[in-house]
């Protein structure tokens, strides 16, 4: 990317790469099967989907649909969160339970492999994550110690709607979540989802996109961090 810039992103509502489906909340991309490319997971009527790229990464073709896949049957009210949460090479999954009067975060384990993923029973709460989370929550190497950090947004009482981090006080192989953080790193906004992690502008820092609550509606939101690796702010662009 020349000069750091930041990028432009048109509008495209129907039909994009074949992925005509409605579904709760924005997709989630991964290659779940471990071919070089990425596909979608999805939740309709609180069931999970996986919509399976059978193009490839640079001209994706979203045509077959799996519905519960690999093991993934748990019902969740958003798209699965998928990370390695304990460093044994493939890709685990993240969740918030449909239950009505215990909505929490599950994970279900990987216990196959990153081209043949098998996902074993759900575990509610793990590794110490007890916050409320609105969706399920995101994960970073915020602070560059190695291991993922979570992030969510608070479902509920005189926080709601803020953004917190549960950093990972224990190793990449055995996590372990530290109690909620709020508005961590100026992260003040009120949101509807956990941030997103990426290095948009190609300059070696994570920055982050989250949607912003408001009275009149939601509204996407830009945070940029800061280029001081040693100084974790992030600045509304």
């Amino acid at each position: 990317m020349d000069e750091k810039e930041i990028p432009l992103f048109s509008h495209k509502y129907d039909d994009i790469y074949g992925l005509q489906l409605k579904c709760a909340g924005s997709p989630h991309f991964v290659d779940i099967d471990g071919d070089g490319d990425l596909d979608a997971c999805i939740v309709l009527k609180r069931q999970v989907h996986i919509i399976e790229n059978t193009g490839t990464a640079s001209k994706p073709n979203f045509s077959k649909k799996l519905k519960q896949p690999f093991g993934l049957e748990t019902k969740s009210l958003t798209p699965l969160f998928f990370i390695d949460i304990d460093g044994d090479g493939d890709l685990d999954a993240f969740g918030k339970s449909s239950k009505l009067f215990n909505p929490a975060v599950f994970m279900q384990e990987n216990i196959g492999s990153a081209t043949n993923p098998v996902f074993d029973e759900p575990i509610m709460k793990p590794f110490g994550f007890t916050a409320g989370t609105i969706s399920s929550p995101t994960f970073a190497d915020i602070d560059g110690d190695g291991d993922y950090d979570a992030f969510g947004v608070k479902d509920g009482g005189l926080d709601m709607g803020k953004i917190f981090m549960c950093e990972n006080i224990g190793s990449k192989e055995e996590p372990e979540f530290a109690p909620p953080v709020y508005t961590p790193f100026g992260l003040n906004q009120l949101s509807t989802r956990p941030p997103t992690f990426i290095d948009l502008l190609d300059d070696g820092v994570l920055d982050i996109i989250s949607s912003k609550r408001t009275l009149l509606g939601y509204g996407a939101i830009y945070f940029q961090k800061k280029t001081e690796k040693a100084t974790l702010n992030f600045l509304k662009s």
